[in-house]
């Protein structure tokens, strides 16, 4: 390991192995985190003369070689929404506290607006889906809930327009809008 101190108006390197026993105020270029790279010029100005270029793949994501992270971007792909999660989670609520409105056998809810949330469809019905009442909003946007349109309307008071869902109900709980949220926000990787 190689550390950067101050001695005077330059910087030399010195070779350390220790055991984590540095701390700051000891004369060895540690700041008051901890950090030994505080003093080093190249990550002030990686054009200096001498500095290496930082060839990472975090640095370059877009280096060959490097494999771009998708569920790192908003919005997210549609494939960094977990199936599993959504099954085993969201589909319970919307069998419990949507489906008898938003079915496909003459629900008011399909009826309104096209949206089924029965077990088969719901999925289809929801991601990228558009809304019809705000054709620019999504359904769900993969990775971001507060711009899903559903869920405006599960967890606003004031959803924007119409009424807050489920309609003529008491509305989800926190618990049950959370695990919709988690759904919505997506993994961090495939």
């Amino acid at each position: 390991m190689r550390l950067r101190t101050a001695i005077g108006s330059g910087a030399v390197l010195l070779a350390a192995g220790f055991c984590g026993c540095m701390k700051s105020g000891d004369g060895i270029g540690l700041d008051e985190h901890g950090h030994a790279m505080a003093l080093d010029p190249c990550l002030k100005n990686p054009d200096l003369p001498g500095c290496k270029p930082d060839t990472s793949c975090a640095a370059n994501p877009g280096k060959p070689g490097c494999r771009v992270n998708p569920c790192a971007t908003l919005p997210k792909p549609e494939a960094c929404l977990d199936t599993a999660y959504f099954t085993a989670n969201v589909l319970p609520i919307f069998k419990q506290r949507c489906e008898a409105c938003h079915n496909i056998r003459g629900g008011i809810g399909y009826t309104a607006t096209g949206l089924t949330l029965e077990a088969a469809a719901a999925w289809d019905s929801l991601v990228n889906s558009p809304s019809r009442q705000f054709i620019y909003l999504m359904r769900v946007r993969p990775g971001l809930p507060d711009s899903s349109y559903m869920f405006w309307k599960i967890a606003k008071t004031q959803p924007g327009v119409g009424v807050r869902m489920p309609m003529s109900q008491p509305p989800l709980s926190t618990a049950q809008i959370e695990i919709i949220r988690t759904w919505i926000a997506g993994k961090d990787s495939l």
